[in-house]
């Protein structure tokens, strides 16, 4: 009977070091799990988003007219939620216009945004950015929506979308995507241990 008891009592330790040791285990898994999804998140947006530029970029060519991307309310509350590419020129989204839409606890904003990011000695602009005929970046004129001609602004600037995530247990991340001065699409990552853009 003893025996019996002192064994259950064994048990019942073992029982509760396994399930401290569990506890540990997902308090120190868990914060890093939500990271990389949040991380995983981010980048998926910003893949996609270069993605769409790109369509963007080759379907200005290909028509022979150019092309929008749009987001109203990039910096109002709420930030948009999707990204399109604005066929008609509307400024509204319509069924069949290529779209990104971004996930949960990803925005697209300037706001906040850190500085530094330069490509090819350029600082990015926030305008809302379109392609040729010829692939070259444009700024559609007048604003969006109806706007009727795309034109390229003295300098022919490079455009940037910034895209960030405060979710997981870490410092805000942030994500650039570009256009340069002659076309190319490029995405970056902000590092917060040296307050640098880096190109991806």
């Amino acid at each position: 009977m003893k025996r019996a008891e002192a064994q259950r009592g064994f048990s019942l330790v073992e029982l509760l070091v396994v399930v401290a040791i569990i506890m540990v285990i997902t308090a120190v898994a868990v914060p890093s799990v939500l990271n990389s999804i949040a991380d995983s998140r981010l980048r998926g947006a910003a893949i996609e988003v270069g993605g769409l530029l790109q369509r963007m970029r080759s379907t200005a060519v290909r028509s022979n007219s150019y092309q929008v991307a749009y987001c109203p309310n990039l910096d109002s509350s709420p930030n948009c939620s999707r990204l399109w590419i604005d066929t008609n020129k509307n400024g509204t989204y319509d069924a069949g216009e290529f779209v990104v839409n971004f996930p949960t606890g990803v925005t697209m904003t300037t706001a906040s945004a850190p500085t530094g990011l330069t490509v090819n000695g350029q600082t990015p602009v926030t305008a809302t950015p379109g392609f040729d005929a010829r692939g070259l970046p444009c700024t559609p004129d007048p604003a969006m929506p109806s706007s009727s001609t795309c034109i390229q602004s003295s300098g022919n600037p490079t455009f940037g979308f910034y895209l960030t995530t405060s979710q997981g247990f870490k410092a805000a991340q942030w994500l650039a995507v570009t256009i340069a001065s002659g076309g190319r699409v490029q995405i970056w990552r902000y590092d917060n241990g040296s307050s640098k853009w880096r190109a991806i």
